[in-house]
């Protein structure tokens, strides 16, 4: 096939601007210039992979998009003692989905819930999928408490709407309002107290049962988010990318995970002050080398290749990393995988 730029894809493109529209339009050509059958695959394997990263891309600007506008969801149901005083509160997966259901269908999502049960456990499976075509699935495993004082029908019950709702809570990032602890509902009570014909005398009254409640981990600081930004600054990174990859708003981290965040952030920003390594360097020639002998594009010359107009030799570690990334993601692409 004749060279033509137009057919040409630099490893810099984003793959956001080949567009659908464009990819059918290099189908056309590849066509006309009747391509051999093993191109006219390629290029169907690119337009499927542009379609499937489109659908991921959407997914997270949209899953993004209802974690900003999905509220803390408030506890209301609660589980007495058997004298009476509370033991814990929680929200029920029906009162969750009621004040959820609306945002999620604004935002293109569905879902389904699945169950896969045996003898000791059960499993939640459940599967989000974008109107774009994305899908994700979430899964929550609960073991049946044999030592429950419930019937069978009732321990596996019980464990299922556990596993249903915590699944899918944690496929869309819902937060409760503090952390739920209402799986004591599984868990095996404290021993009862002796009947009143055996009791010693001396104990006249219940002893209350002692409540605990689970610490909350503290809120990330704005000392924290801060760094955070500046950090990426740095890097050259959006916020709401990072936000995407850990599923939830910035502001609904908390201090620990803010920290291993800014340690991360912290090591990139530190590869950018040393030169590329030896490993690297071999990485990034054989991927380099690998896609030269896959596209047949010049622009995967060993000798030549240059990437943010660097020769390899002149990246810095940070630079390199993200080469190498950036290539193999441009290799798998295409390969077709």
């Amino acid at each position: 096939m004749s060279k033509d730029k137009s057919l040409t894809v630099s490893p810099a493109t984003k793959v956001e601007q080949l567009t659908d529209e464009k990819v059918e339009n290099l189908l056309e050509l590849a066509v006309r210039e009747k391509v051999p059958v093993e191109t006219m695959e390629k290029l169907l394997a690119m337009r499927r992979e542009l379609k499937a990263e489109f659908a991921k891309q959407e997914f997270d600007k949209a899953m993004a998009k209802f974690q900003k506008d999905c509220p803390t969801i408030e506890k209301k149901k609660q589980v007495n003692n058997k004298d009476g005083t509370p033991r814990y509160k929680y929200a029920p997966l029906d009162s969750i989905i009621k004040q959820v259901k609306e945002i999620i269908y604004k935002n293109g999502f569905s879902y389904t819930i699945d169950t896969d049960v045996d003898d000791k456990s059960v499993t939640a499976i459940c599967k989000v999928t974008h109107k774009e075509g994305h899908s994700e699935i979430s899964k929550f495993k609960v073991p049946i408490d044999p030592g429950s004082f419930m019937n069978e029908q009732q321990k596996f019950a019980s464990a299922l709407t556990f596993a249903k709702r915590y699944t899918f809570c944690n496929s869309f990032g819902i937060l409760t309002g503090d952390e739920d602890d209402d799986s004591n509902s599984m868990s095996v009570p404290d021993k009862p107290q002796n009947s009143p014909k055996t009791a010693p005398k001396t104990q006249n009254k219940p002893i209350p049962a002692k409540q605990t409640k689970t610490p909350v981990k503290p809120k990330i600081e704005p000392s924290q988010t801060k760094k955070i930004k500046a950090q990426l600054e740095v890097l050259g990174q959006e916020l709401e990318t990072l936000e995407n990859a850990v599923r939830k708003p910035i502001g609904e981290w908390t201090k620990e995970g803010a920290d291993n965040v800014i340690k991360t952030l912290e090591s990139k920003i530190d590869d950018i002050k040393k030169p590329i390594d030896d490993a690297t360097k071999k990485k990034l020639r054989d991927v380099v080398l690998e896609l030269f002998n896959t596209t047949k594009n010049d622009e995967f010359n060993v000798a030549t290749f240059t990437f943010e107009n660097k020769k390899i030799t002149d990246l810095n570690l940070y630079e390199g990393k993200k080469a190498l990334g950036n290539l193999q993601a441009t290799l798998d692409l295409a390969k077709g995988k």
